[in-house]
């Protein structure tokens, strides 16, 4: 097929107008797309199946759907919802808006539905305000659909110099409010490119490192030297689809996984980095604090035991023989006084149990089961003419008993001596 290049403007800034981001809708027929002049436009693109370039670029139409008015800064980041109905835009004046299409009779018409926080605001940010330099803005933002109807909403701001922050929001459709979940500080790194998939994120920083965290506790997993410059564009490749031809299918195999990554960088560079594995944590012998790959201290007694241990402070108070319960910043401590949510999970053997009938002696097998599978009437029945004939057995044995002479038991008995009468003649 001929590939036929064509351009239209999307991007109506009177001074340095440029365009920053162009997100497809996940069925394709819209494109969205923002730039320096702060606004969000939507277009409707018609692709001709023409042979000839000029009859393409006669044939090629672009209509402008709506215009989404809201920022006052350059937008960084567009985000689509599956259903094509949802919009979020977030942009360099510190401003995260969701956008929403109604639908009225036959009309229909981009709303605001929801406004996220400002950037720097966020309760974590007023904290640290010292470690951090300059204006904070919204470097990215996506979707992360957790079912139809349910969403939550991931954002990246960051500092002029400081810390970068990953924040997790929740939408309330029934009030129509967005309430922050969680926040997770990447310290003293400024990151400036976000993806996401359902079950991780990854980030690439100013000094071309590649970050990647799992999204549901956002906790980091590995960190990768890729570029020289900053990262200026990240992706996570998609499942490729299974072709026709065996030789396509082997050549696709090893980008079947979640943790392939597309990088693309200002020193011109694009890396896509496969078989990522997640970096094996260790727990710390006092704390029980969790190791990272190239932190923690390793000690060995005499006898062979390895403890592994997070800093120098946990090791003094470790060679101290210190209770880890007494000490306030530890687990320990916490899981004693019910600070920490614990989850034991218990799995009990299941024993498979046979029954096996053995005979009694003067019983025979047959004879018990018989007797297993009579009725209640006639087992107490059987249990009552037991009894009655035990009672007549009792009666008849007093009756055959021999009478004894009442006279001869009754006699008096005479003072004789054991021994006799010795010496009589």
């Amino acid at each position: 097929k001929s590939v036929y290049i064509t351009e239209f403007e999307t991007d109506f800034a009177p001074d340095d107008s440029h365009q920053s981001v162009v997100k497809f809708s996940p069925n394709g027929l819209y494109l969205a797309t923002g730039g320096q002049d702060g606004k969000v436009r939507i277009w409707q693109i018609v692709v001709p199946d023409e042979s000839t370039e000029d009859s393409f670029k006669k044939a090629f139409k672009v209509n402008e759907v709506a215009t989404l008015d809201g920022h006052t800064g350059c937008i960084s980041g567009i985000s689509w919802h599956s259903s094509n109905t949802k919009l979020l835009s977030c942009a360099k004046d510190g401003t995260c808006f969701l956008w929403s299409l109604d639908k009225k009779g036959k009309k229909t018409q981009w709303k605001k539905c929801g406004k996220l926080g400002l950037a720097g605001e966020l309760s974590i940010q007023t904290q640290q305000k010292q470690s951090n330099r300059g204006k904070f803005i919204y470097r990215a933002c996506h979707f992360h659909e957790l079912s139809s109807d349910h969403f939550e909403l991931l954002t990246l701001q960051t500092p002029a110099r400081g810390s970068s922050y990953l924040t997790k929001w929740q939408y309330s459709s029934d009030t129509k409010s967005i309430t922050e979940l969680t926040s997770l500080v990447i310290k003293d790194t400024i990151l400036c490119s976000m993806a996401t998939n359902l079950r991780y994120i990854a980030c690439g920083s100013s000094d071309g490192q590649l970050f990647l965290y799992s999204y549901r506790e956002l906790l980091a997993i590995k960190t990768i030297a890729a570029h020289y410059l900053p990262s200026t564009g990240i992706a996570f490749l998609p499942r490729s689809q299974s072709s026709n031809n065996v030789e396509d299918n082997d050549k696709d195999g090893e980008y079947h996984d979640e943790l392939t990554i597309l990088s693309g960088s200002a020193d011109y560079s694009i890396y896509l980095i496969s078989g990522i594995s997640p970096s094996k944590t260790e727990t710390c012998a006092f704390s029980e604090s969790r190791i990272y790959p190239g932190h923690g201290t390793r000690l060995i007694r005499k006898d062979g035991t390895t403890h592994i241990l997070l800093n120098s402070k946990c090791k003094s108070l470790f060679l101290q023989r210190k209770k880890p319960a007494k000490i306030v910043w530890t687990l320990g401590w916490r899981r004693m006084n019910k600070k920490l949510r614990v989850e034991e999970v218990t799995r009990r053997r299941a024993r498979k149990t046979t029954k096996i009938q053995r005979a009694i002696v003067g019983v025979s097998v047959d004879e018990l089961k018989k007797k297993r599978n009579q009725k209640p009437a006639v087992r107490a029945a059987a249990r009552d003419a037991a009894l009655k004939e035990a009672k007549d057995r009792s009666k008849a044995k007093k009756h055959d008993k021999t009478p004894v002479n009442k006279a001869i038991k009754n006699a008096p008995k005479g003072n004789l001596k054991k021994g006799g009468n010795r010496g009589a003649i």
